[in-house]
């Protein structure tokens, strides 16, 4: 299937391959992207895993539409490139920008060699488990219809059991000593709703248990170190919390910062934001829960960052940029997904609306990423 799409690509009619979507059946009834190649090539679902890897360790690899995308918008610079694939393809796992030149190179011809590619007898589980047969039905669908069958199956049955049921005759002679004159039918409900109450009290049960799981771990946001940046670990709490942003504030605060707050549309729920300006000591499980990144304009912050490169923190992260309204944007800034917010130098009267606004933006990508904490 990778060398098939190749093919179409280096002789330029990746164009031809058509998008559909389909019922996703035993899926929960959500429409399912479908690729449809051209000459009776076959039918694929768009999440089809390929041989192509993404470059880090236990990720799947890139999928068929990603690769698509990556072909059809390779050319594109690094902003316009990851707003297509969010907006136009919606995208969450695309070509990354450090391979997208690579991959493009490859499947349209201009090179031969893809040091991403996977080789046949090494491919992980992952890409066996997407495996289509050659009718393009993936074993997930198969599976679907199996679970589908297996369910008609059993109303069968259970019909069968009622019909038979309904069809019995009581019958009473000298043998049936241990029959009750009264009739227990009532002692069965009984028994039945009991049982129905403690199977949805243990649902609750679980359920509140899990979503107090997901939360049990601050959201980190991390800031500049420089003092030259507007936001720092000094006046970061000042700001966001109190609404009054301090341009000289005084001494950096020894460790982190906590920012706590009630998030909104949610009343009872309080969260506690982890704030720091180093990431030194940061373990990989402190990467999952970063949240928010203010950015000061050099490619300096990033360096030895986990996360990669600056295109692919501020994919993963929320990227934020607070300047004064009197300055022009660095240049750097535009170039990556960051979303900007300029402050007055000397009035401090609508510090508050702006700290709002960036609460705002923190919330809807929170909204996604850490979906648990907006759960009453």
């Amino acid at each position: 299937m990778t060398d098939l799409f190749r093919s179409l690509s280096k002789s330029g009619r990746v164009g031809e391959i058509k998008v559909t979507e389909e019922d996703g059946g035993g899926d929960g009834g959500k429409k399912k992207k479908m690729l449809v190649f051209p000459d009776n090539g076959g039918t694929f679902p768009a999440d089809t895993l390929t041989r192509v890897s993404r470059g880090k360790a236990g990720a799947d690899p890139y999928s068929l539409y990603a690769l698509l995308h990556a072909v059809k918008e390779g050319e594109k610079a690094v902003g316009p490139y990851i707003r297509s694939a969010r907006t136009d393809f919606g995208l969450q796992y695309y070509v990354s920008v450090i391979h997208r030149k690579e991959v493009y190179g490859y499947f349209t011809g201009t090179t031969n060699k893809c040091s991403l590619l996977i080789a046949k007898e090494k491919r992980n589980d992952a890409a066996d488990r997407a495996q289509v047969d050659a009718k393009g039905v993936s074993r997930e669908a198969k599976a679907g219809e199996k679970r589908e069958l297996k369910r008609k199956t059993s109303e069968k049955k259970k019909k069968r059991q009622k019909r038979i049921s309904d069809e019995e005759q009581f019958y009473r002679n000298r043998n049936t000593v241990m029959l009750s004159a009264r009739s227990l039918s009532d002692v069965l409900d009984i028994c039945k709703r009991a049982k129905h109450e403690f199977i949805e009290k243990s649902k609750i049960m679980s359920k509140g248990r899990k979503i107090a799981g997901e939360r049990d771990f601050k959201p980190i946001i991390i800031v500049p170190a420089g003092r030259k940046s507007v936001i720092s670990l000094a006046n970061i709490k000042t700001f966001l919390i109190d609404g009054v942003l301090e341009t000289n504030p005084g001494a950096r605060p020894r460790g982190d910062v906590l920012l706590e707050r009630t998030l909104p549309g949610a009343a009872s729920n309080k969260c506690e934001y982890r704030v720091v300006d180093s990431v030194r000591k940061f373990t990989a499980n402190d990467w999952k829960h970063v949240i928010a990144v203010f950015a000061q304009g050099a490619q300096w912050q990033f360096k030895n960052w986990a996360l990669g490169s600056p295109a692919e923190i501020f994919d993963e992260c929320k990227g934020i940029h607070v300047m004064f309204e009197d300055e022009k944007v660095n240049p750097v800034i535009k170039e990556w997904n960051v979303q900007t917010f300029g402050v007055s130098r000397g009035n401090r009267n609508f510090d508050a609306v702006k700290a709002h606004l960036v609460w705002d933006s923190i919330d809807k990508h929170m909204r996604v990423k850490f979906p648990a904490f907006y759960r009453s």
